[in-house]
């Protein structure tokens, strides 16, 4: 690890937090204005969209690029690792289940985990059909 490695990660992480706030905020609200309802499906769709393409990317670098790479550290690490969003996931189930909300809370365990997952073995299938 040098600096050059730092700032790499850096730049990709900034990058992937700048593009998860705005795609959350915005299918948040798109979800808000359609159903009448509040639910963290921003929260959702960045780390299902996220898994996706990243499993798609593994596939699809799998032996190409190493993990130490700039493209790695980059991508994988900095950029995905700014999308993709564990805490905030971790925080609106805390939240449901502080409240009493338990139907609400294992939905958001249950669905967040399931379809994360699913998503990333979609991703992973999809990049051996593409390559």
């Amino acid at each position: 690890m040098n600096i050059t490695d730092i700032v790499v990660v850096g730049v990709g992480g900034a990058v992937g937090s700048m593009v998860r706030y705005v795609l959350s905020v915005q299918v948040t609200a798109w979800y808000l204005h359609a159903t009448g309802w509040s639910a963290p499906v921003g929260t959702l769709f960045v780390n299902v969209t996220g898994s996706l393409l990243l499993g798609m990317f593994i596939e699809l670098t799998l032996g190409r690029i190493a993990r130490g790479s700039p493209v790695y550290l980059l991508i994988v690490v900095g950029f995905f690792g700014g999308y993709t969003t564990f805490s905030t996931f971790a925080v609106e189930s805390g939240v449901y289940l502080r409240a009493g909300e338990w139907l609400p809370a294992i939905l958001n365990l249950v669905i967040m985990t399931v379809t994360g997952v699913l998503a990333a073995l979609i991703g992973m299938w999809l990049a051996r059909m593409i390559a």
